[in-house]
């Protein structure tokens, strides 16, 4: 019994020092290059900081009410904070061979008419378009081995209130 619990205890603290990826996402720039960075060094640093960072993207209730219209800013606050709760969601290449990162911008009119850069977001982007704020540009991104289209993608990232946020498939809520 008494060496269960101090392996309980030895794990708990091994999870405390987790918490601090040294690093957080105000530290990266707006736009496609702050972004880049952004996930350009979080390739380079241990799984384990790679998730207790991908924890620090999830949306404050004053984030989701800059980048979404208010019939939908609270909705999708309980939305992203339940999804982050469940699914622990960590941002990371699926390989150590997907090496190149690529990365689309999109705003909502785009969206909404799916035209430039819009057509690399999942169709149901279209569905989101009508209810982000004016002036919200979206950001997917993908890890790709050289030479192929298909990796581990991840979106939406939105730079907002000074920081990034990653919204985990937000389309879904607007499908209830």
């Amino acid at each position: 019994m008494m060496k269960n619990t101090i392996v309980v205890a030895l794990l708990a603290v091994m999870l405390m020092g987790m918490g601090n990826p040294g690093f957080d996402s105000t530290q990266f720039g707006a736009g496609k290059e702050g972004l880049v960075s952004l996930l350009s060094h979080l390739a380079e640093v241990p799984i384990q900081d790679r998730a207790a960072f991908s924890r620090t993207l999830s949306p404050s209730k004053e984030d989701c009410e800059a980048i979404f219209v208010p019939s939908m800013a609270l909705k999708m606050y309980h939305w992203e904070k339940k999804l982050y709760r469940r699914f622990r969601p960590v941002v990371t290449p699926f390989s150590s061979r997907q090496t190149e990162l690529a990365c689309w911008q999109s705003g909502r009119e785009e969206l909404l008419a799916y035209e430039g850069e819009a057509r690399y977001f999942p169709g149901g982007y279209r569905e989101i378009a009508s209810f982000l704020n004016p002036g919200v540009k979206v950001y997917r991104v993908k890890y790709l081995e050289p030479g192929r289209k298909i990796g581990a993608a991840y979106d939406v990232f939105v730079y907002v209130n000074g920081h990034w946020v990653l919204l985990w498939q937000p389309w879904r809520l607007t499908l209830q």
